[in-house]
């Protein structure tokens, strides 16, 4: 007997071969009387492999032994993006059911599938589910210790490149001009490239933002960005007791809401995709404060992807409020920031405050 994997649409053609249905395994397999042959396009295949051909398909670049199945949300080259630039994102798991889930920042395509194999399928028809969790439990923990010893390596190297460097301050930053926004002692300029440090919620530096001439950014190999995150005016303000705390996507929205509301305390989670991440760690510090979420309003692409993601924070995280930028018919922004460059800063502080209540 031999599991095979068949979509629900073509059931009836596996059963006119003579493929049966098992309600405890809850897959179609192969008597041992029939010809194995006639079912070779329903074969489970390895569900690694099978999720990186998924990826190709859906316009992803990437190198051999890149892409990992360990539970946690990655960044990929996507078609369209120029060199360094990375507008995918997809988290994999090889634990239980493996299943991957992959956006295209980019195109908004998006999926999210499951892969069962036969050596899954048989373990849960033998009952040794319990075992088989073990060994990917142990496998994932494992490429976690290495990942994590990998980042560490980075940061130590990141935390050296950063010492000489001048800050924004003393340094202008073409990318800050174009956006209008303000120096900082916290971010730092490398010829014309402007970095931007990431730290993770004990303050540790995670990895880097590095913002091109061209305003192309990439973030430093190997570094973790998942959950880290830059405070305007550096990590000291989270030390304070705080009732309130502003979280936005890029950093150039995140300036443009700090200069608005210099009282307050402003954060930059660098993507939608990390909002939760990020609102999460400061839950854990401020598990009273009110969370406020200045999200993208992406309105012109068929899913707003900011709204989206914001909504996802208030659905998991208590004590939440989403704020949009509200633009007049014909103002084509989307950010706080593209709002600033169209009216005022004043308008932003208006805007905020007036969602506040």
């Amino acid at each position: 007997m031999k599991y095979i994997n068949v979509p629900y649409e073509q059931k009836d053609q596996a059963k006119e071969l003579g493929a049966r249905w098992d309600p405890h395994a809850k897959s179609w397999y192969v008597p041992d009387n029939c010809d194995p042959t006639l079912f070779v396009n329903w074969e489970y295949k390895d569900p690694y492999q099978s999720f990186l051909q998924d990826l190709i398909e859906a316009g992803c670049y990437f190198k051999p032994n890149e892409i990992l199945m360990d539970g946690t949300s990655h960044r990929v080259a996507v078609e369209g993006d120029h060199k360094g630039e990375k507008s995918g994102y997809y988290i994999g798991h090889l634990n239980g059911i493996p299943n991957g889930y992959f956006f295209n920042n980019r195109t908004k395509f998006h999926f999210k599938k499951t892969y069962k194999t036969n050596e899954l399928v048989s373990s849960y028809c033998n009952h040794d589910q319990i075992q088989y969790r073990e060994l990917i439990e142990q496998k994932i923990k494992e490429d976690l210790q290495l990942k994590q010893a990998a980042a560490q390596m980075v940061a130590n190297d990141l935390a050296c490149f950063l010492v000489p460097l001048k800050s924004t301050l003393q340094v202008k930053s073409p990318y800050f001009a174009r956006k209008q926004i303000q120096g900082t002692e916290f971010t730092f300029m490398y010829g014309k490239t402007t970095c931007i440090p990431l730290y993770d919620i004990t303050g540790k530096l995670t990895t880097v933002e590095f913002v091109r001439l061209d305003g192309s950014k990439r973030f430093a190999k190997g570094g973790i960005k998942q959950g880290s995150f830059h405070v305007i005016h550096g990590n000291e303000r989270l030390k304070s007791d705080h009732s309130i705390i502003f979280i936005c996507e890029g950093y150039a929205t995140a300036s443009s809401v700090q200069q608005a509301i210099p009282e307050h305390t402003v954060i930059a989670a660098m993507d939608s995709g990390n909002l939760i991440r990020v609102s999460k760690s400061i839950r854990t510090i401020y598990p009273n404060c009110e969370i406020v979420i200045c999200a993208d309003n992406d309105r012109f692409t068929s899913l707003n992807v900011g709204l989206v993601e914001a909504q996802k924070v208030a659905k998991e995280l208590n004590n939440i409020k989403i704020l949009l930028p509200i633009f007049k018919d014909k103002e084509v922004g989307t950010d706080f920031n593209d709002l600033m460059l169209i009216s005022s800063i004043e308008s932003i502080r208006e805007s905020i405050l007036k969602g506040l209540g």
